[in-house]
């Protein structure tokens, strides 16, 4: 099932399990209502204009973006950019509410062209699909 924006639904998500179903209630709480990265965009305030338009790549699950989107009385405009299915749809979720924020399913590089992207937040994703390291 696809959204009209052509995202998958939370529903395609591997969240069969109690736990994943568990973490990502948790993952969005911590995003949603904790706020962590208050303090740090509260200092970095005194660096970005009223009507900045503000960066937040790599997104993740929208802890700063939340924060970016209420600086100056929300006159500041946030575009998101996170690649990643799950934390996409987190994020989605966290900024509904915000007029002023934007998101984007896509990652930023310095370089032209496609690649592979992996999470290892990703609910159900069996630990051999995961690259091996050295130390394994």
């Amino acid at each position: 099932m696809q959204t009209a924006q052509g995202i998958p639904s939370l529903s395609t998500l591997n969240l069969r399990s109690l736990s994943q179903r568990m973490a990502r209630l948790d993952h969005y709480f911590q995003a949603r209502i904790r706020n962590r990265f208050g303090p740090t965009v509260r200092f970095l305030r005194q660096f970005i204009p009223s009507h900045a338009v503000i960066l937040d790549i790599g997104a993740n699950h929208g802890k700063f973006a939340k924060n970016f989107a209420r600086l100056a009385g929300g006159s500041c405009r946030v575009l998101c950019f996170e690649p990643l299915e799950y934390n996409y749809t987190l994020l989605e979720t966290v900024v509904r509410r915000y007029k002023n924020v934007r998101v984007f399913r896509i990652a930023l590089s310095d370089k032209a062209g496609a690649d592979r992207a992996s999470g290892f937040d990703e609910p159900g994703r069996r630990r051999e699909d995961r690259p091996k390291t050295g130390s394994e």
